[in-house]
């Protein structure tokens, strides 16, 4: 396994080429790591499915019945969440990407995915680039397949800007009017709802923990927060911001994709792997903020398309971009 480092003036930020995870944003003016992660890059072998600072495909989030048909022809997936395949069954967070530094704060990792590797059709080429770029942390994601396949590609690190300790104190804001309402299954395979009057209401800032405990369906069917929400926008725009008042920290989330799922971290309770500083998990000490296609569109043509066409190319971009704000 092997660990790389990109820096510049305002970030230093580590990866490792398993499942082409960042294991580390240290913002160096305020000296934290806002990423949550483990000491060593082997403790990530022991991460059975929090996917700690993964890369996500070959499709994030969860498909229905771990099933779906593709030109006429039905594909049968791993499941590994209920009867639901979740991120691509053992994904790409599991395989070793092929990385290789291109400047001191560019990182390229690349996967060819064989033909119905977990169930899905087509030797599918990924190529991941993280780019430092002044307080930003940019993530480019290329992909081209030599069948008609399922495309939908994020990455999954948690957030603390804090470094430690509970996230309910954060404050969070997301451009979006609707949500997608879960099943007690996980799956988003409701229409949206609009989030005005609900607990899922972010289009004013709010803290994440201000409402995770009110008596909503919604919220019992997530243990918290584990939605996708529908953004407002098209392009390349600002969707989220995250802060924290106690470090004085705030990162906005700018995307090209249509949906964003916002995990409150309600399951970060498996005994491995230890967190840094040899520390156990604890629910809600991070967040996710994946940007995304809709979870279960393989079964929804009326949801954003997710098929990759023969030999075209797939292109996306989401930034994190950190502000200190005192």
């Amino acid at each position: 396994m092997n660990t790389y480092q990109l820096e510049n003036e305002f970030l230093r930020v580590q990866a490792i080429d398993y499942g082409a995870r960042i294991t580390s944003i240290y913002l160096k003016e305020k000296g934290i790591d806002v990423a949550v992660g483990c000491d060593r890059p082997e403790d990530y072998l022991l991460d059975a499915g929090a996917n700690f600072g993964a890369a996500i495909g070959r499709y994030a989030n969860r498909i229905s019945g771990a099933r779906f048909s593709l030109n006429g022809k039905e594909y049968r997936l791993p499941q590994n969440d209920g009867e639901n395949c979740l991120h691509g069954g053992r994904g790409f967070a599991f395989r070793y990407f092929d990385c290789a530094k291109t400047a001191p704060d560019r990182l390229s990792c690349t996967y060819t995915a064989a033909d119905m590797e977990e169930g899905f059709p087509g030797e599918m080429k990924v190529r991941i680039e993280y780019i430092l770029d002044g307080a930003s942390l940019r993530i480019r994601y290329h992909a081209s397949c030599n069948q008609d396949t399922v495309c939908n590609l994020t990455n999954h690190s948690y957030f603390n800007l804090n470094g430690g300790g509970t996230v309910l104190d954060h404050e969070l804001q997301i451009d979006a009017d609707f949500y997608q309402p879960i099943g007690t299954d996980g799956v988003s395979s409701q229409a949206p709802a609009p989030v005005e009057g609900t607990p899922f209401d972010f289009r004013s800032t709010a803290t994440v923990g201000a409402r995770i405990d009110k008596d909503h369906p919604q919220l019992t069917a997530g243990t918290g927060y584990d939605h996708n929400f529908v953004l407002n926008g098209t392009g390349f725009r600002t969707v989220a911001t995250l802060s924290s008042q106690q470090s004085g920290i705030r990162m906005h989330v700018v995307t090209d994709l249509p949906g964003i799922q916002f995990y409150s971290g309600n399951f970060m309770n498996s005994p491995a792997p230890l967190l840094r500083g040899g520390r156990p998990q604890r629910p809600r000490e991070g967040l996710c903020l994946e940007t995304q296609l809709f979870p279960d569109s393989p079964n929804h043509p009326e949801y954003p398309d997710c098929v990759l066409q023969k030999n075209e190319n797939f292109f996306s971009e989401t930034a994190y971009v950190f502000e200190i704000f005192r």
